[in-house]
């Protein structure tokens, strides 16, 4: 489901911001990302850095649907993730200064490392239930069976 592979992105995204080295974080708030030399680093600032500072907020509407998904087992369903007590930090994170949020960076690791869980849970559960048509391919079906009947008469004739 491409909602698990959202709110995982979201998270990784957010906690690469949270991690960056100084140097790293000084191109990126003078938007300089290019100047990143770590790839990985680079990659998340040039696809989220326009919204970083919705990124949060991301998480949230996303842990939400999730949580009222009906195609998702009891199982596999993510509680909604509450990150307005780390808005204000975040933002000024994001936008002015670098700030270290350690409880946000744990919260985040933790919360990605049981979506990633439940993820793989979700599509071993779907996959269960999944029959291809080349389980059915060795087997003649009865129709199958009566065609063959008929055609056979008919060459005879």
């Amino acid at each position: 489901m491409k909602n698990y592979e959202r709110v995982i992105n979201w998270i990784d995204a957010a906690l690469t911001l949270l991690r960056m080295s100084e140097s790293v974080y000084a191109s990126y708030v003078h938007r300089q990302a290019y100047s990143i030399k770590d790839e990985e680093i680079r990659d998340v600032v040039v696809e989220y850095g326009s919204h970083s500072a919705s990124l949060l907020d991301f998480v949230e509407a996303g842990t939400i649907q999730l949580s009222k998904n009906p195609k998702v087992s009891e199982s596999c369903v993510v509680e909604r993730i509450d990150l307005s007590a780390f808005a204000s930090k975040w933002k000024r994170h994001v936008l002015t200064e670098r700030t270290q949020i350690p409880e946000l960076e744990q919260l985040l690791a933790t919360r990605m490392e049981e979506m990633k869980r439940k993820r793989t849970a979700f599509y071993n559960e779907e996959s269960d239930g999944y029959s291809s048509y080349s389980d059915y391919s060795e087997e003649e079906t009865d129709s199958e069976e009566e065609d063959g009947d008929d055609a056979t008469a008919a060459n005879r004739e």
